[in-house]
């Protein structure tokens, strides 16, 4: 029941195609090409791609229903978001994480199913949708939506979750992140080598792991750096550009303006950038700016953005690939995966090389 017919050419006559006719010309049995079909393991890989081969010489695919009925699998993967939150869901980098996703499961027969919170109803809504009817097999959740009572009703009915985005909270969870404090580490070090060494930095919620990691990040890189710390150039709170901006007018009216500033996300880069133009602050001259992802607007700001590079693509694929592995082993022990960021460095932070340009010495 459920199998797919297919007509191809065999013996010069057309035929349907079925299971029983891909056993006979392998000279197996129905559920070995069954087991097949359904990448068991216990199969020999020599036998697998054997019964592959004649499978595609006859044009035979099995019905994707079928696959669905024999293994009790939707073979669809489900990722939740909140369309709400502007910093998260309306950004490149979001779609990025999905693009990553769809690139891993789509060599392993599964697709990604968009799940959204609806901001009428409450968090954990998509369980009833998605989790106890089985529209998907398991989930990827950011770390910013999930909640003690989702965590503890996924665990209770064994139903296998990835956390995107580190979460100190649920450290016995499958979790994958970016390494946000070697990248705080990453844009200290970089402003010092390129002659800045009073280093604020702006933005980001104090709540949220993201935030807590870039900033600790930031003062071990100022150790490391032998630069002293002031808490006067740290401002905390905010991922938007009017952070951004309130942030960078409480500096300029301060005392003194730091040399630089390490700021949380592009948004709250953006909104500094508009508050040092009005106010006629040179940059990288007068003071340089380092901000933490990399949207495509960042080479075209004025000026453009040094940024560090957070490889979003791989964050998804490394989710759904733990995912399945969970899906397919759910004794597994549980894991968190870190990826390491990257800089890349623009004019927004070239001090040096414009205080050649013009002669000065450093």
């Amino acid at each position: 029941m459920g199998e797919c017919r297919l007509f191809g050419f065999y013996r010069g006559l057309i035929v349907g195609i079925t299971i029983k006719d891909i056993a006979r010309f392998a000279g197996v049995s129905k559920s070995t090409v069954s087991m097949v079909i359904n990448n068991d393991p216990s199969i020999p890989e020599r036998t697998k791609e054997r019964i592959r081969e004649i499978m595609l010489k006859y044009n035979y695919y099995p019905n994707s229903r079928a696959k669905q009925l024999a293994s009790r699998k939707s073979f669809s993967l489900g990722i939740v978001v909140d369309i709400r939150k502007k910093e998260s869901f309306w950004n490149p980098y979001f779609y990025s994480m999905i693009g990553g996703a769809e690139s891993f499961l789509c060599s392993h027969d599964y697709c990604l199913t968009i799940a959204n919170i609806n901001s009428t109803k409450n968090k954990d809504h998509f369980l009833s949708r998605f989790v106890y009817n089985r529209r998907v097999d398991g989930i990827i959740i950011p770390s910013y939506i999930i909640t003690p009572e989702i965590s503890d009703q996924l665990e209770s009915i064994g139903f296998p979750f990835v956390l995107v985005g580190e979460s100190r909270e649920y450290s016995r969870v499958n979790q994958v992140d970016i390494n946000n404090k070697q990248a705080g580490e990453l844009a200290v070090k970089h402003l010092v080598e390129n002659g800045y060494t009073q280093i604020a930095f702006i933005g980001g919620n104090t709540s949220e792991t993201m935030t807590i990691n870039r900033f600790e990040g930031y003062r071990k890189g100022l150790k490391l750096m032998n630069i002293h710390e002031d808490p006067s150039i740290i401002k905390l709170g905010g991922g938007n550009e009017e952070a951004g901006q309130r942030h960078m007018r409480e500096l300029i009216d301060s005392a003194y303006l730091p040399e630089a500033v390490i700021c949380i996300n592009n948004y709250v880069a953006y909104g500094a950038l508009s508050v040092l133009h009005k106010s006629g602050i040179k940059i990288p001259e007068q003071i340089g700016i380092v901000t933490f992802d990399d949207y495509p607007l960042s080479p075209y700001m004025n000026p453009p953005l040094t940024s560090l590079i957070i490889d979003t693509f791989q964050l998804g694929y490394m989710a759904a690939e733990l995912l399945l592995e969970l899906i397919e082993n759910p004794d597994k022990d549980p894991e968190k995966v870190l990826i390491p960021a990257s800089i890349t460095p623009r004019e927004s932070t070239r001090k040096e090389a414009h205080l050649k340009g013009t002669g000065t010495s450093a």
